[in-house]
């Protein structure tokens, strides 16, 4: 489960975590005031759940390339 929490006094974030299958990675950046550019790398081999809090809804989503809105 990939649940990122964009705060608001951030710009952007990003982290990883290494896993038994590989590496899994998360950026998000806001790109407007209600909007925000989320990237995943995730290895091939594993499947997620997208878990967005606080009335966030994905706008587009590009293979791992997301576009977050509220």
């Amino acid at each position: 489960k990939i649940a990122p929490h964009f705060i608001a006094d951030l710009t952007h974030a990003e982290a990883f975590h290494v896993a038994p299958d590989g590496k899994i990675e998360v950026k998000w950046e806001r790109i407007g005031e209600n909007e925000i550019s989320l990237n995943l790398t995730i290895p091939e081999n594993m499947t997620y759940d997208l878990a967005l809090s606080d009335g966030w809804t994905v706008k587009e989503n590009n293979g791992g390339s997301y576009v977050i809105v509220k």
